[in-house]
Formats: C-alpha cells, sequence, structure tokens
C-alpha cells in the first residue's frame, strides 16, 4: 500500500468566515474523487482543527495499491481538474508518498 498525504495552507485567509468557506471549497472539490478514479483504496479530507501557528488548514489522506495506481491517479482528467478548480484559492501545498512499514 501507498499512503498519498497532501497538506494545504492558506496563503490570504482573510476572516474566519472566509477562511471557512475556502477550506470547504477545497474539501468538497477533491472529496469528490474516489467516486471518479478507481484506482483510490482509501480517501480522507479534513479540516485542520488546530489553532497553532504553524498548522496546516486541510489535509487529504489517500491510499493507493501502488505506486502505478498512485501516478494514475495523479494524472487522471478528473484529479487535474480538481487541481484547476484549486487553484481559485490562494494556498501552499506540500506533499508526502510513504509506504507504511504495517501495511
Amino acid at each position: 500500500m501507498i499512503r498519498h498525504i497532501v497538506f494545504f495552507k492558506l496563503t490570504d485567509p482573510g476572516t474566519e468566515e472566509s477562511k471557512r468557506q475556502q477550506t470547504d471549497y477545497l474539501k468538497n472539490i477533491f472529496r469528490a474523487l474516489p467516486d471518479r478514479i478507481p484506482q483510490i483504496r482509501g480517501y480522507r479530507v479534513g479540516i485542520n482543527l488546530s489553532k497553532s501557528d504553524n498548522a496546516w488548514d486541510l489535509i487529504i489522506d489517500s491510499d493507493f495499491d501502488t505506486i502505478g495506481d498512485l501516478q494514475l491517479y495523479r494524472t487522471h482528467p478528473e484529479h487535474l481538474a480538481a487541481i484547476r478548480k484549486s487553484s481559485a484559492v490562494k494556498k501552499l501545498s506540500a506533499v508526502v508518498d510513504y509506504e507504511p512499514e504495517n501495511s
């Protein structure tokens, strides 16, 4: 199993209400992907609850059987469309791909 984790941090969150709208927008874009991309084995999207200054705002935590399946996900038209839609929100992102030791 391959785990693919993406963190998003808003760079211009504005008010708390605006921040919530932006994170909800991102969440809704990405949570639709498991129904559209068959290579996804597990998929979790969540908004961070931490108020720490170094906290990221949203996470996508997903599972794939193989690195090849992850690559198919990355290049899938639905995933690419989600990335394009998400560009409406100013953000930074960080990615970690790893193979859990107990998989």
